[in-house]
């Protein structure tokens, strides 16, 4: 379906166009609830072959998380989740606005409501925090 779309053409493109150093890069990640905590975590420049659960991956200014149900990619501008279940389709939230857009290229409509926007995010804020302890939690 992500090829019907034209997806993955433009995620090869995108990766094509930026350059990979093979040097470790060390990352801080701010915990959303605990403004004044940060965590330092090691991100080595390797190709991964498969997207784990509850374990964060960085691809230029993308941020990537996976558990059981679905994938979320973000960045400052937008949230994309991506269901292990679906038959093509995804949501995303960009311009305060959340969106459904099917494997048709049609988007969903009545979908951004205050309710359906709250659960997108609280979903995500508790995944991302999930890991964050979990990395924590191993650190000690």
């Amino acid at each position: 379906q992500f090829q019907y779309l034209g997806l993955i053409w433009k995620i090869t493109s995108l990766a094509l166009s930026h350059p990979v150093t093979p040097s470790s890069t060390i990352t801080n990640i701010a915990a959303d609830q605990q403004p004044h905590s940060s965590l330092s975590i090691d991100i080595l420049a390797v190709d991964a072959k498969e997207i784990l659960c509850h374990r964060p991956y960085i691809w230029n200014e993308f941020n990537i998380l996976r558990n059981r149900e679905c994938l979320y990619l973000w960045n400052i501008s937008i949230a994309i989740e991506l269901s292990m279940g679906s038959n093509g389709w995804f949501r995303f939230f960009a311009d305060n606005s959340l969106s459904t857009m099917y494997s048709s290229g049609s988007p969903e409509t009545n979908v951004d409501t205050s309710e359906n926007r709250h659960d997108f995010i609280d979903k995500l804020q508790r995944l991302k925090q999930q890991v964050l302890d979990d990395i924590e939690h191993d650190k000690n």
